[in-house]
C-alpha cells in the first residue's frame, strides 16, 4: 500500500470515528433559549405573549400532556394532546419541548407509544418543527406515579424510545432526572426488593443519601439523545429553607450541576455534569426547569428583584458559567407562578421574569450582554388556519406530505431553512465544510480504484488507539 492509499484509508477510518463522536441530534453552536409558559385558567399565558413581553422570540417552548392521553375537558381545558398550536401562533420556527407524564408504568400499552410517535411525527413533518421529547422526568421521586421504580422505568423507557424513533426518528428524546441533592427525598419506605437491589448502589442494605441518584435510572446511551436536569430555587435539599425570601450565593448553579452543596461546600459525590455531559460528547445537555422562587405571601427577606436577578446573573447571563459548562445547549426558564405544599401550608412561588416592569427591564438589560450566546427563533409566515383553543393535534402526518423550503426573515439576515433543523445550521458546519468537500473529492476519486483495499476495522483500531 503506497502513501496515497494509506492516507485515503486512514481518512476513511478518521471520518468514521469523527462521525461517531459528532454533535447530538439537533445540537447547534449556540444555546437554545427555552421557556415554560402557563396557559391554564387563571394565567392564560402564551408563547406569543411571552415573546411580546421579552421583545425577543424564544427558540423553544414547553407544552405537556399525560400518557395515556386523558379526554379533553372543554370547561377546565385539562386533558387531550398538548396545545402545540400555541407555538404555531407565534409565527416563528420555535422548537417544541413536549413533556409527557406517564401514569403507572404497567398501564402504558404499545398503542400509547404509537399514538405518541404519530403525534411527534406530525410536529416534525407536518409542522416542520424541531421537537424535544422529555418523557417521564424526575423519575427518582414518588411525586410521580412512575417514580423510584428503576427496573420497570428502564424497560418502559427503552420500549418508548424504540417505538417513537421507529415512527418519528427526528424527535430528540430527553432523559431528565431531578437534581440529586437530598436524594432520596425522604422516600425510603416500601421499596420493591427488585428495585432495592438496583437502587442500593453503596450496598449498605438501605436507600440513603449515599446512593447514586442518577445511574440506576439511566436507560443507556443507545436510548437517549439529550440529557437534562431540573434546577429550581428553592431546590430539593435542606441547605436552603423553601419558604423564605433569600437569594442564592454566586456560583450556586455551577455547584448544583457538579454535586457541591453551596453552603457547606460538601461534595455529594454525584457530579451530574461531568458524569452525563462532559464525558458524553455525543449527548447534549440541558437545564429542563430553571428559576428562583419569590414567595409573595412571606413577609421580609430579599426583594423579588434581588432573588430573581441573583438567579439569572448566575445561571443565564453569566459568561463564566456558560463557558465553563459548554455542553449545556438548552436552558428552559420556568415562567410560572404556582402553589406548593411540600413542607407545610400552601406556599405561592413566583418564578416569572417578565411579570413586572422592574424585573423585566433588568433582565432584558443583562440578557442583551449575552444575546449572541443564545439562539432566537426566526419569523416565518403562518400559511394555514391555526386553532386558538381546545385540545392539541395528535393526527398522523400523511406519507405524501412534502415540506416546502421556507424563507425565514430575521432582523439580522434572511435565512433559508428546511426540515428538520431549527435554523438549518448544524454544530461546526461552517468550519467543516471545506474539509468535508476536499475529502469527498479525494475519497470519490481514489476509493473506487480496484487496487485500493482498506481494512477499516484494523485501521480504525489503530486510529482509536
Amino acid at each position: 500500500m503506497d502513501l496515497l492509499q494509506l492516507l485515503v484509508c486512514l481518512s476513511l477510518a478518521l471520518a468514521a470515528h469523527v462521525h461517531a463522536a459528532g454533535p447530538a441530534l439537533g445540537e447547534l453552536d449556540q444555546i437554545y433559549f427555552g421557556v415554560w409558559v402557563d396557559p391554564d385558567l387563571g394565567f392564560q399565558d402564551t408563547p406569543t405573549l411571552f415573546n411580546s413581553r421579552l421583545q425577543r422570540n424564544a427558540s423553544v417552548f414547553h407544552i405537556a400532556q399525560r400518557m395515556p392521553l386523558l379526554p379533553y375537558n372543554y370547561t377546565t381545558g385539562v386533558g387531550g394532546p398538548a396545545p402545540e398550536y400555541l407555538i404555531e401562533n407565534t409565527a416563528t420556527d420555535a422548537a417544541v419541548f413536549l413533556t409527557v407524564y406517564p401514569a403507572a408504568l404497567n398501564t402504558i400499552s404499545d398503542a400509547d407509544y404509537t399514538i405518541l410517535g404519530t403525534q411527534l411525527l406530525a410536529y416534525t413533518k407536518d409542522f416542520n418543527r424541531t421537537v424535544f421529547l422529555r418523557w417521564a422526568p424526575e423519575m427518582q421521586g414518588r411525586w410521580n406515579e412512575y417514580g423510584q421504580q428503576p427496573v420497570a422505568f428502564v424497560q418502559a423507557w427503552q420500549a418508548m424510545y424504540k417505538a417513537v424513533k421507529a415512527i418519528a426518528p427526528e424527535t430528540i428524546v430527553v432523559w431528565a432526572p431531578n437534581l440529586g441533592h437530598d436524594y432520596p427525598y425522604g422516600q425510603t419506605a416500601n421499596i420493591d426488593p427488585t428495585d432495592m437491589a438496583v437502587l442500593d448502589t453503596n450496598q449498605n442494605g438501605r436507600l440513603d443519601k449515599g446512593d447514586d441518584p442518577y445511574t440506576p435510572y439511566y436507560p443507556g446511551d443507545d436510548y437517549v439523545d439529550w440529557i437534562g436536569i431540573s434546577t429550581l430555587l428553592p431546590p430539593d435539599f435542606k441547605q436552603f429553607s423553601r419558604n423564605i425570601n433569600a437569594a442564592q450565593p454566586a456560583g450556586f448553579c455551577a455547584d448544583i450541576l457538579t454535586g457541591i452543596e453551596t453552603q457547606t461546600r460538601a461534595n455529594t459525590g454525584f457530579d451530574w455534569y461531568n458524569q452525563f455531559c462532559a464525558s458524553k460528547p455525543t449527548k447534549a445537555c440541558l437545564i429542563a426547569e430553571s428559576g428562583a422562587a419569590y414567595h409573595p405571601d412571606v413577609p421580609g427577606g430579599a426583594s423579588e428583584l434581588a432573588i430573581k436577578q441573583a438567579w439569572w446573573q448566575d445561571c443565564i447571563t453569566n459568561t463564566t458559567f456558560l463557558q465553563a459548562y459548554p455542553r449545556i445547549k438548552l436552558h428552559m426558564h420556568f415562567e410560572f407562578q404556582k402553589v406548593e405544599a411540600d413542607i407545610g401550608p400552601p406556599d405561592v412561588r413566583d418564578y416569572r421574569l417578565t411579570n413586572t416592569t422592574e424585573i423585566l427591564t433588568a433582565f432584558q438589560t443583562d440578557l442583551n450582554t449575552v444575546q449572541n450566546n443564545y439562539l432566537w427563533a426566526q419569523y416565518r409566515p403562518i400559511t394555514r388556519p391555526i386553532q386558538v383553543n381546545g385540545p392539541g393535534v395528535s393526527a398522523p402526518a400523511t406519507s405524501s406530505f412534502s415540506v416546502p423550503t421556507l424563507v425565514l426573515q430575521t432582523a439580522r439576515n434572511p435565512h433559508v431553512s428546511g426540515l428538520p433543523t431549527l435554523f438549518g445550521v448544524k454544530r461546526h458546519s461552517g468550519r467543516r465544510s471545506s474539509w468535508d468537500a476536499f475529502w469527498s473529492h479525494v475519497l470519490e476519486r481514489y476509493t473506487m480504484r480496484p487496487m485500493i483495499s482498506c481494512n477499516l476495522e484494523r485501521i480504525g483500531g489503530l486510529a482509536a488507539g
